[in-house]
């Protein structure tokens, strides 16, 4: 999927909280479809985090946090302060049930607190009595994945190449459903083709059948949207028939793009990683 920042999408004047009533009548929009195929997750999770949670634009390590040999000179009151202050925040996160700062946790909370790849996985599954609520985070070596279940929050950590299996990992693989890629390339207002009504109205058949589950996956990358819906999104659903993926960008002209096709978790781990890390 072609990427889309923040400036291209603004260029679109459709809005998933302005759209008309779905008619015949009328050139349907990459955003009903969305609306459609996300009915289900936006009616458990309303309000979903921003992949830009828990970010510090003005994130500074203490010289004493940082790897190397601290420096000979600067203002000592200042470090004091500031490694007071950054200590305190990890504690209060919960980076520190041994009260002792480690190397894992202070690369735990540098990808918190400015990790340049950032992204939430949110999901609702039939067989689940909760949604699926994960955040994922990394820098230049260090990953971090936060899961919500029960009300806890579970943390690992490890190795950045480790960060697209890791945010799937608890998405149960299911088998592709039937059919073939599709691609349908629409204005910059996201309105689709007359002469694609079949195709969407195949989709649609699709999105409408026996929902098991429905996934929406957000990412940022160096402050690039890769997807955020609605500026952009990357979707998983699974109906009685296998799981598809369906998912829309802006192109380099400014026009949207929707693709659809079947999927397995894999094709979810593969963007991540093309994205995030590519």
């Amino acid at each position: 999927m072609t990427e889309t920042t923040g400036t291209t999408a603004s260029r679109t004047t459709a809005s998933p909280t302005a759209h008309t009533p779905h008619t015949r009548s009328r050139r349907e929009t990459v955003f009903e479809l969305l609306d459609e195929v996300l009915a289900p997750l936006d009616s458990a999770v309303p309000e979903r985090p921003s992949p830009m949670e828990f970010l510090d634009p003005e994130f500074r390590l203490p010289a004493a946090l940082r790897e190397g040999p601290p420096p000979d000179t600067g203002d000592l009151a200042a470090e004091a302060e500031q490694y007071t202050k950054v200590v305190g925040d990890m504690a209060a996160m919960g980076l520190l049930p041994e009260g002792e700062v480690t190397p894992a946790a202070v690369a735990l909370y540098r990808t918190l607190r400015a990790g340049h790849i950032r992204g939430v996985v949110t999901g609702v599954f039939a067989d689940r009595a909760e949604p699926l609520q994960v955040r994922f985070f990394g820098d230049r070596d260090c990953a971090t994945v936060l899961n919500v279940v029960g009300g806890e929050v579970l943390l690992r950590s490890g190795s950045l190449r480790g960060l697209p299996q890791w945010a799937f990992d608890d998405i149960r693989d299911v088998p592709r459903g039937p059919g073939g890629f599709v691609e349908l390339h629409a204005d910059e207002h996201g309105g689709l083709p007359e002469e694609a009504a079949d195709t969407v109205e195949m989709i649609r058949r699709s999105t409408a059948r026996p929902r098991h589950g429905t996934v929406l996956v957000e990412l940022i990358v160096r402050d690039r949207v890769r997807v955020e819906y609605p500026r952009g999104a990357f979707v998983l659903f699974d109906n009685d028939i296998g799981r598809y993926f369906l998912g829309t960008s802006v192109s380099e002209r400014g026009h949207w793009v929707l693709q659809y096709a079947p999927a397995g978790r894999a094709h979810a781990e593969r963007w991540v990683e093309h994205a995030a890390l590519g």
